[in-house]
């Protein structure tokens, strides 16, 4: 079977449970899936970890654990700019405002070069709320187009 223009073809054989295709709506319900794993999970800022000693008695740092703060906010900027084409009026109405809240705050603690934990909190509790905001209306939108299905929830 020949693959419409919309699709992507994966050679391997185990892409995406055995399908050798696939297309922009699989892209973003997977997109969407990640949304919702780190959501799912705490937030914190990133890390290191540290061995106990090396042999000269100085700690090593042996790997970085990300901040999932902005593993969340990177995937849910990535969600949006894929469905970005597609956005109706009031989408494109809440991307804006949404954003420019968010540019707000950016701007008013990014000039801070000494910047108090305290302050790095509210900043996070913000673009976080801000982010919570964004991904509601992307659903809403996601609805809208018919792509979230309630099944056996709907009446």
């Amino acid at each position: 079977m020949e693959p419409d223009d919309n699709s992507i073809i994966d050679e391997s054989e185990n892409w995406n449970s055995g399908q050798k295709s696939f297309g922009f709506k699989d892209i973003v319900m997977r997109q969407l899936q990640k949304v919702v794993s780190n959501m799912s999970q705490e937030m914190r800022e990133g890390f290191n970890i540290y061995s106990q000693s090396s042999p000269s008695g100085t700690p090593q740092k042996l790997r970085y654990v990300g901040d999932s703060r902005k593993e969340l906010r990177n995937s849910i900027d990535v969600l949006h700019d894929l469905l970005l084409a597609k956005f109706d009026d009031e989408m494109k109405k809440q991307s804006e405002l949404l954003y420019d809240e968010y540019e707000k705050y950016f701007n008013k603690y990014n000039h801070i070069s000494n910047i108090k934990d305290d302050d790095r909190a509210e900043f996070w509790r913000i673009v976080l709320k801000i982010y919570r905001k964004l991904f509601q209306h992307l659903c809403l939108f996601l609805e809208r187009l018919g792509w979230l299905e309630a099944g056996a929830l709907e009446d």
